[in-house]
């Protein structure tokens, strides 16, 4: 029964529930995350704009433009995750995975 159309549907309508849970919690995290992003970003922008204005001291200057670097850290980590969490690319990687364990 594994291998006929009946068997198939059974198992696709058993996984599917456990789809819409991946997908539905792939979502949410996504959401998250692009929220905190849009909030570095904008935290990024500010610190920009305040070093941009001059009339600081000097080590103002580099703690300003350490943060920077840590929040341009944090934002491209925060890319990385929103693009791995989306859906097309869930299943792009799933399919990479198979086709290496087809040929490998």
């Amino acid at each position: 029964i594994e291998r006929t159309k009946i068997g198939n549907a059974i198992k696709l309508s058993m996984l599917m529930p456990l789809r819409i849970c991946i997908e539905s919690t792939s979502c949410g995290f996504r959401l998250s995350a692009e929220s905190r992003q849009v909030y570095l970003l904008q935290r990024l922008h500010s610190l920009l704009l305040r070093r941009a204005k001059g009339g600081h001291s000097e080590a103002d200057v580099r703690a300003m433009d350490h943060e920077i670097r840590l929040l341009a850290g944090q934002v491209e980590e925060y890319q990385d995750l929103i693009d791995m969490l989306e859906t097309k690319n869930i299943v792009r990687m799933r399919a990479k995975i198979r086709a290496k364990d087809i040929i490998g």
